[in-house]
């Protein structure tokens, strides 16, 4: 039913995040009303992130994840952190990892190609950023990134598993109309 945003994850996982406690609070009221759904995009960035996070910013693990962590040097942590992540989650919520291979009409803009009209030439480019290009066009003027996650969310929600895009990123507000009409998704912003 929910489709958790990277950033979402992140104030999850990481106690040192000030938004910590509520965001726990509101994954648990979104784990009270239906399964959360994450992709392999969201696994990465939260691996890329907690990286960057403990190794620069000294963030702290929750408690149980940083007794394990203290017993590794960095270069092992590097190593065993996605897989640690990954346990944490679907041990403490109700979550589920869709593979690359629900969201067949997704990937499939990231196999073929379009034409691209660039000044007075065209250039061949991947379906996808035609895709975006047009949805930018119509007024849908967020990050890449938070653009993948936007697109993985709505093939989601063609199978029925999503209804609502969570995040807490703010930028997200003024598109909530725009990413309805467009895409039929939910924002809820928390």
């Amino acid at each position: 039913m929910f489709y958790l945003d990277t950033c979402i994850l992140i104030s999850y996982i990481f106690e040192s995040d000030r938004r910590h406690q509520d965001i726990i609070k509101e994954v648990n009221n979104f784990t009270n009303q239906g399964t959360l759904h994450i992709s392999p995009l969201t696994l990465l960035e939260l691996y890329m992130v907690a990286l960057v996070r403990l190794i620069h910013n000294k963030w702290k693990l929750p408690g149980p994840l940083r007794n394990i962590a203290k017993h590794y040097p960095l270069q092992d942590l590097r190593k065993i952190l996605f897989g640690i992540l990954i346990g944490y989650l679907t041990q403490s919520i109700n979550i589920q990892i869709h593979g690359d291979n629900e969201v067949e009409d997704l990937v499939r803009k990231f196999q073929e190609y379009a034409k691209l009209k660039i000044s007075n030439c065209q250039v061949d480019v991947l379906k996808i950023y035609d895709y975006i290009l047009s949805l930018v066009k119509q007024g849908l003027i967020i990050q890449y990134a938070d653009m993948l996650h936007i697109l993985y969310a709505h093939e989601l929600s063609k199978k029925k598993y999503v209804k609502y895009f969570v995040t807490s990123d703010t930028i997200f507000e003024k598109y909530s109309d725009l990413i309805l009409n467009l895409l039929g998704l939910n924002l809820k912003i928390i």
